[in-house]
């Protein structure tokens, strides 16, 4: 009787600790990205408020397309990226979401086929420029002082560091500092700064607008698999399939639908 007691406890352990390693550790920034990823406003909790949105909805289809248990560790965006490279430790995230393609990110980690765009914006005082910025394309860029989001991709709008620049921890601090005079112009998406209405005031301060720009290529998002993960391309193979087959039924134009 009792081998049979330590023969249940260790299949249960046994069970518990094999799904345990099935899961995905997903690593999300944790400043917020409205409308795709942020904190519920009917929460709560605080600090650990649950995360909603356009992404965490297209996440949840994804993983239960694939056949995955997941869950999202809310880090800084760096330290999401630092995970992802270094990939040695439990808990350290495998996958991580919202992250736009650069070579530099491909030699530690893979990139899924697309799961959305956004539209690319200038942002900038009104006192400063009345009748906007003049740029027209990344070769203006070092005319002018650019606050950047620390981690953030700036790749396709700056082609020289030399340039002044203005670093911030955030979107929100960034747009501060302009609405500052210490920087005079800001690349970012649109939508997350217009969509923080959706879980308390506007991060642009009064004064602050912008401009939509055209790029030569789609301001694409992906999610990113740790190439140190040793199931990394099958979860790439399975993670691209599920994309596909919910781009295909219409599951995630249903999704991130204005």
């Amino acid at each position: 009787m009792r081998s049979l007691s330590l023969l249940i406890v260790f299949l249960v352990s046994f069970s518990a600790t094999a799904s345990g390693e099935d899961r995905v550790i997903v690593c999300d920034d944790q400043e917020p990205w409205p409308p795709y990823t942020y904190p519920d406003p009917a929460s709560s909790n605080g600090a650990e408020q649950e995360r909603i949105g356009a992404m965490v909805d297209f996440l949840d289809a994804i993983m239960e397309r694939a056949g995955l248990d997941h869950v999202i560790n809310l880090k800084p965006w760096n330290r999401c990226l630092r995970e992802l490279e270094e990939f040695s430790q439990p808990g350290h995230a495998e996958i991580m979401i919202g992250a736009g393609f650069n070579e530099e990110r491909t030699a530690f980690a893979h990139f899924t086929r697309p799961t959305h765009q956004t539209t690319p914006a200038i942002f900038y005082s009104q006192e400063a420029f009345p009748n906007g910025p003049d740029w027209r394309d990344a070769s203006d860029t070092e005319n002018f002082v650019v606050c950047r989001v620390r981690g953030f991709d700036y790749s396709n709008v700056i082609v020289s560091e030399e340039g002044p620049t203005v670093d911030a921890s955030s979107l929100e601090v960034a747009l501060r500092q302009m609405s500052r005079g210490r920087c005079q112009i800001l690349f970012s998406s649109l939508e997350p700064v217009l969509g923080s209405r959706l879980y308390g005031d506007s991060i642009a301060p009064e004064g602050i607008t912008f401009l939509r720009y055209n790029l030569d290529e789609p301001n694409e998002y992906h999610i990113m698999v740790s190439k140190r993960s040793p199931r990394a391309e099958e979860l790439v193979r399975i993670l691209n399939d599920a994309i596909g087959e919910l781009i295909e039924d219409g599951t995630r134009d249903e999704i991130f639908q204005p």
